[in-house]
């Protein structure tokens, strides 16, 4: 107990230092990994030029409770579940009250505080990037199906006051920030660094083919931790092989990796029938994280499934792909 109990303080007076240096929000610093169900918004999902920008910075300030987030430079459309992990370089430390807000595109019907159009999306966090821990939520069926007042815990139900201070969560009414925040105390997290939203498809009815894709605009730290040499240099727990993005890809992709040992690595990418295509990476690397960035035009690939295979000492992972020309 006295050990925690210490172990919290550290990271309280990160915190507070950090916060003490008048630092601005803190956006996610980079996308993991995304994978897009059907229904996306054309222009929006995988087809979105503006990705990852569209997703890293600040919520759409143009962005008002009853006239939302339009732009597809602000916003990435998931699908029907639909998901999307970021990352936070300084991790979001539980503190009194939310630690970060969930930005999507919400908004008021007719300027009816008591009706708004949801896209309702599940939100989970992770302090190594592999096991995710989500948060928990109940939607209230005998509410109506646009009552802000049926869904708890979800993201996608609170519109955006983009005029706020994204770092002052609260009703958007209020001149507060908007957007849906959550506590790490609720899911028994003293700190994070991934940030996962996923469509809430099947799993809550938020309208049905009405409300089919989640559309992120931003996620805001408002808790995090200065940014210290042992957490800028703290290695991944695992070896980790995440999805490539985009998926399916022309004309390139890029695949993220992380190492928890420095060794020899390789990276070999397969057909269909499980021939050897190329040898995309053969070389030792160091601890942390890595990408690779493969161009179809390079191996003269054509359109199908492929499979890319990470081998690093004793841990191999294999995942597919889809090309399309």
């Amino acid at each position: 107990m006295m050990k925690r109990a210490i172990q919290r303080e550290v990271v309280l007076c990160l915190a507070l230092w950090f916060c003490a240096l008048g630092a601005k929000a803190q956006f996610a610093d980079s996308v993991v990994s995304v994978s897009f169900g059907l229904n996306f918004n054309v222009g929006y999902g995988p087809d979105n030029p503006n990705f990852p920008q569209c997703v890293l910075g600040s919520p759409d300030s143009t962005a008002r409770p009853c006239a939302p987030a339009f732009s597809p430079t602000e916003l990435l459309s998931l699908g029907t579940g639909g998901s999307i992990t970021l990352y936070f370089r300084r991790p979001i430390v539980d503190l009194p009250s939310a630690d970060f807000t969930v930005f999507e595109n919400p908004f008021y019907l007719g300027c009816d505080t008591t009706r708004v159009y949801v896209e309702a999306g599940i939100v989970s966090a992770s302090k190594d990037g592999v096991t995710f821990f989500e948060f928990p939520f109940q939607v209230i069926d005998s509410l109506p199906i646009n009552s802000p007042l049926r869904y708890r815990g979800l993201a996608g139900v609170t519109p955006t006051n983009g005029a706020a201070n994204p770092l002052l969560p609260g009703s958007p009414n209020q001149n507060r920030s908007g957007g849906d925040s959550f506590d790490l105390a609720t899911i028994g997290l003293d700190t994070v660094y991934f940030v996962r939203i996923t469509d809430a498809g099947d799993r809550v009815n938020d309208g049905g083919a009405f409300a089919a894709s989640f559309d992120l605009d931003a996620v805001v730290a408002i808790h995090q931790a200065a940014l210290s040499a042992p957490l800028q240099t703290q290695k991944p727990a695992t070896f980790t092989l995440f999805q490539n993005y985009p998926n399916p890809f022309n004309p390139t992709t890029i695949f993220t990796y992380e190492l928890s040992q420095a060794g020899k690595v390789s990276l070999e990418l397969f057909d269909a029938q499980g021939r050897k295509v190329a040898t995309l990476l053969d070389q030792v690397q160091g601890v942390g994280r890595h990408t690779y960035t493969l161009s179809a035009s390079e191996f003269a690939l054509s359109s199908g499934v492929y499979f890319y295979r990470l081998s690093a000492g004793n841990f191999s992972q294999t995942k597919s792909m889809l090309f399309i020309k």
